[in-house]
């Protein structure tokens, strides 16, 4: 451990914070030529430098100096009320900033391989640009692509199709489903190969498995049971039926 470890962590935290050498430099009151002196391992910082960029980067001097393998819970953070957001991968911290409402978070994924499968876990609105290879959760909305995994939200889903089991506080506007569904409103989508469970009114195609729906139910073919509190409007039933008002199987 020591300059050549420094120069590494140094670079990585710069420009996960999206600064320039220059912009740096500015920020420590130092030339350029000095931060890249640091970061090519041609020089060292003094003390206080050390203990001024640890302070910005809100890391310990360890980390800094590359004595330990994260900066996950090494943060000493000022009681300023100021809501500040953190995104890790394990243990790995790969951004931190402020909380500005007017801006979208970026979702990022460190040097994970292309394709991986990774689950991804967001403490408020998910809304993101792609698909997503693995698991999805989050303590508000999720929009996005393909999920390769289960979503989970407390608030409403909207995606394309999804692997495993969606559920969802709210609404669901999605594509095919090949696990189970619950809702806590309307189900917006296309095949279902589990069960449903839905709040509100559903239009959907196949369901291949039971049914339970507080709203009207427009479908394609179901598999199995189904209880449903108003009108239901499929090709077939597999199961038994009840508790429907009016149920119009077309022929």
């Amino acid at each position: 451990m020591g300059m050549q470890e420094f120069s590494q962590v140094l670079r990585k935290e710069r420009e996960t914070r999206h600064l320039s050498q220059t912009r740096l430099s500015e920020l420590m009151s130092v030339t350029p030529q000095a931060v890249s002196k640091w970061e090519r391992g041609r020089g060292c910082p003094d003390m206080d430098m050390l203990c001024k960029l640890a302070s910005y980067f809100e890391v310990s001097l360890d980390y800094l100096w590359g004595r330990e393998q994260s900066a996950a819970g090494m943060y000493v953070l000022p009681d300023d009320g100021k809501l500040r957001i953190l995104q890790c991968r394990g243990q790995t911290v790969l951004t931190q900033g402020e909380y500005d409402p007017q801006t979208r978070i970026p979702l990022l994924f460190g040097d994970a391989p292309q394709n991986a499968a990774i689950c991804v876990e967001i403490w408020g609105n998910a809304d993101i640009a792609g698909d997503i290879a693995g698991d999805v959760g989050a303590g508000g909305s999720i929009t996005c692509g393909n999920i390769g995994g289960d979503a989970a939200a407390a608030q409403s889903i909207t995606c394309g199709a999804v692997v495993g089991d969606l559920t969802a506080g709210a609404y669901v506007n999605c594509d095919n489903v090949d696990g189970d569904v619950t809702a806590g409103d309307f189900v917006n989508c296309g095949n279902i190969k589990g069960d449903l469970i839905a709040v509100g009114n559903v239009t959907c195609g196949d369901i291949r498995c039971d049914v339970s729906v507080s709203g009207t139910l427009t479908c394609r073919d179901i598999g199995g049971d189904v209880t449903c509190e108003a009108d239901i409007h499929c090709q077939s039933i597999g199961g038994t039926v009840g508790d429907a008002k009016v149920v119009y199987v077309e022929k």
